[in-house]
């Protein structure tokens, strides 16, 4: 739903077109204290002890007056898990270890507004990934900083408390290589 509504700097993340009419300069930050908790909750075994970091985002646009183009940037925790498989299966063979990947985003766009009533936006989004992958005495430990993507919004306002947006984002690979001990 945010993607029609986005009218604050967050719009980075759901319709970056949104950013078109925000005055000046717009700063949005914010933590997430545990916002997820992974853990594996199974019948009679122990929970599963992963838990989620706190996380900060940022997303900063950049409107000047009396001009059709905007600008923007952002920064959020796209995805993590964090899990110790020993909690889970105590008593099972081989199943200690820990599975952590974190996704980062980070995304850059210029918006520009036909008229008072619609506005496109063209945009690139990087994908930061940590993965740390064990099991007993074996792990792997990989990164990729250059996983990347790109996106197009749309903003159109028909008519005074209506909007209509579009979204959207390609895909991005992400590769790791690494050695497993």
């Amino acid at each position: 739903a945010f993607v029609a509504t986005a009218s604050d700097a967050s719009a980075m993340v759901y319709n970056p077109a949104g950013i078109a009419w925000l005055p000046g300069v717009n700063i949005t930050v914010g933590l997430d204290i545990e916002y997820r908790d992974s853990s594996v909750v199974l019948p009679g075994v122990a929970p599963n002890g992963g838990t989620e970091p706190n996380l900060g985002y940022f997303f900063g646009s950049w409107s000047p007056l009396d001009s059709h183009w905007s600008a923007g940037v952002g920064f959020a925790p796209l995805y993590y898990i964090n899990n110790d498989w020993s909690l889970a299966f105590p008593t099972a063979p081989n199943a200690s270890g820990v599975t952590k990947v974190t996704v980062d985003h980070g995304m850059a766009d210029v918006v520009y507004a036909i008229n008072s009533s619609l506005s496109v936006g063209l945009g690139s989004d990087w994908y930061i990934t940590r993965a740390t992958l064990t099991q007993g005495t074996n792990s792997f430990r990989g990164n990729d900083f250059g996983g990347v993507g790109g996106h197009a919004s749309l903003m159109w306002k028909p008519a005074y408390a209506w909007s209509v947006g579009a979204m959207l984002r390609s895909g991005a690979k992400i590769d790791f290589a690494g050695k497993a001990s």
